[in-house]
Protein backbone atom coordinates (compact mmCIF):
# COMPACT_ATOMS: atom_id res chain seq x y z
CA UNK A 1 0.00 0.00 0.00
CA UNK A 2 1.26 3.49 -0.88
CA UNK A 3 0.83 6.67 1.12
CA UNK A 4 0.81 10.37 0.29
CA UNK A 5 2.09 13.35 2.32
CA UNK A 6 2.34 17.10 1.79
CA UNK A 7 5.51 19.17 1.68
CA UNK A 8 4.56 22.42 3.43
CA UNK A 9 5.47 25.64 1.59
CA UNK A 10 7.89 26.44 4.42
CA UNK A 11 9.85 23.24 3.62
CA UNK A 12 10.07 23.44 -0.19
CA UNK A 13 13.44 25.26 -0.15
CA UNK A 14 14.86 22.73 2.33
CA UNK A 15 13.67 19.85 0.13
CA UNK A 16 15.42 21.40 -2.86
CA UNK A 17 18.67 21.76 -0.87
CA UNK A 18 18.47 18.14 0.21
CA UNK A 19 17.93 16.99 -3.39
CA UNK A 20 20.90 19.07 -4.58
CA UNK A 21 23.12 17.49 -1.93
CA UNK A 22 21.97 13.97 -2.82
CA UNK A 23 22.81 14.59 -6.47
CA UNK A 24 26.17 16.17 -5.59
CA UNK A 25 27.23 13.24 -3.37
CA UNK A 26 25.51 10.55 -5.51
CA UNK A 27 23.69 9.11 -2.48
CA UNK A 28 21.56 9.88 0.49
CA UNK A 29 18.61 9.02 2.64
CA UNK A 30 15.41 11.04 2.81
CA UNK A 31 13.31 10.75 5.92
CA UNK A 32 9.83 11.87 6.85
CA UNK A 33 8.42 12.17 10.37
CA UNK A 34 4.83 11.00 10.68
CA UNK A 35 2.33 11.22 13.55
CA UNK A 36 2.00 7.42 13.43
CA UNK A 37 3.37 4.58 11.34
CA UNK A 38 1.07 3.41 8.54
CA UNK A 39 0.16 -0.22 9.24
CA UNK A 40 -0.07 -1.33 5.61
CA UNK A 41 3.43 -0.27 4.50
CA UNK A 42 5.65 -2.90 2.91
CA UNK A 43 9.28 -1.69 2.96
CA UNK A 44 10.92 -2.08 -0.44
CA UNK A 45 7.58 -2.10 -2.23
CA UNK A 46 5.37 0.68 -0.86
CA UNK A 47 5.86 4.22 -2.10
CA UNK A 48 5.47 7.62 -0.50
CA UNK A 49 4.04 10.27 -2.83
CA UNK A 50 4.61 13.98 -2.18
CA UNK A 51 2.23 16.84 -2.82
CA UNK A 52 3.66 20.32 -3.18
CA UNK A 53 1.68 23.45 -4.01
CA UNK A 54 -1.47 21.35 -4.63
CA UNK A 55 0.15 18.89 -7.03
CA UNK A 56 1.60 15.44 -6.57
CA UNK A 57 5.13 15.87 -7.91
CA UNK A 58 6.81 12.52 -7.33
CA UNK A 59 7.48 9.53 -5.12
CA UNK A 60 10.15 7.45 -3.41
CA UNK A 61 10.15 3.78 -2.48
CA UNK A 62 9.99 3.31 1.28
CA UNK A 63 13.18 1.62 2.48
CA UNK A 64 12.28 1.14 6.14
CA UNK A 65 10.20 2.35 9.04
CA UNK A 66 11.88 3.45 12.26
CA UNK A 67 10.89 4.62 15.70
CA UNK A 68 13.61 6.93 16.98
CA UNK A 69 13.76 7.44 20.71
CA UNK A 70 16.40 10.14 20.39
CA UNK A 71 16.75 13.20 18.16
CA UNK A 72 17.30 12.83 14.40
CA UNK A 73 19.88 15.11 12.78
CA UNK A 74 19.74 16.27 9.15
CA UNK A 75 23.24 16.63 7.66
CA UNK A 76 22.04 19.07 4.97
CA UNK A 77 19.71 21.49 6.75
CA UNK A 78 21.39 21.01 10.16
CA UNK A 79 17.96 20.71 11.71
CA UNK A 80 17.33 18.51 14.69
CA UNK A 81 14.08 16.54 14.53
CA UNK A 82 12.37 15.20 17.65
CA UNK A 83 12.03 11.53 18.52
CA UNK A 84 9.15 9.78 16.81
CA UNK A 85 7.96 7.68 13.88
CA UNK A 86 9.98 8.02 10.68
CA UNK A 87 9.89 6.61 7.19
CA UNK A 88 13.28 6.35 5.47
CA UNK A 89 13.81 6.30 1.70
CA UNK A 90 16.90 5.83 -0.45
CA UNK A 91 17.12 9.07 -2.40
CA UNK A 92 18.05 7.23 -5.59
CA UNK A 93 14.52 5.76 -5.73
CA UNK A 94 12.95 9.22 -6.28
CA UNK A 95 10.88 9.65 -9.45
CA UNK A 96 9.29 12.83 -10.79
CA UNK A 97 5.84 12.37 -12.25
CA UNK A 98 3.66 14.46 -14.50
CA UNK A 99 1.94 16.63 -11.84
CA UNK A 100 -1.44 15.47 -10.60
CA UNK A 101 -3.74 17.98 -8.88
CA UNK A 102 -4.19 17.09 -5.19
CA UNK A 103 -4.87 19.50 -2.34
CA UNK A 104 -2.40 19.49 0.51
CA UNK A 105 -3.26 18.16 3.97
CA UNK A 106 -1.56 17.27 7.25
CA UNK A 107 -0.39 13.81 8.24
CA UNK A 108 -0.58 11.01 5.68
CA UNK A 109 -3.24 9.23 3.67
CA UNK A 110 -3.26 5.88 1.95
CA UNK A 111 -3.08 6.49 -1.79
CA UNK A 112 -3.60 4.62 -5.04
CA UNK A 113 -2.06 6.46 -7.99
CA UNK A 114 -4.03 6.68 -11.22
CA UNK A 115 -3.23 3.98 -13.79
CA UNK A 116 -2.19 6.65 -16.31
CA UNK A 117 0.44 8.20 -14.01
CA UNK A 118 3.51 9.19 -16.07
CA UNK A 119 7.06 9.12 -14.70
CA UNK A 120 8.99 12.02 -16.26
CA UNK A 121 12.36 11.84 -14.51
CA UNK A 122 14.42 10.20 -11.82
CA UNK A 123 16.46 11.39 -8.85
CA UNK A 124 19.15 12.88 -11.12
CA UNK A 125 16.64 14.87 -13.20
CA UNK A 126 15.97 18.53 -12.43
CA UNK A 127 12.66 19.38 -10.80
CA UNK A 128 10.13 19.93 -13.61
CA UNK A 129 8.53 23.36 -13.75
CA UNK A 130 4.72 23.33 -13.47
CA UNK A 131 4.59 25.79 -16.37
CA UNK A 132 5.92 23.02 -18.63
CA UNK A 133 2.56 21.31 -18.13
CA UNK A 134 0.47 24.47 -18.45
CA UNK A 135 -0.20 24.54 -14.70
Amino acid sequence: MDIIVTTPKSEIANSAREAEEVIRTHSGIYFRKLPSIPKQIIPGKSRIFYTEENFIRGFCIIHCIANYYDKVYCDVTFRIWPPGHYILMNANTWNWIKPIFYRGFQGFLYYTPPPDMIIIGNWLSPKPDLKTFGL
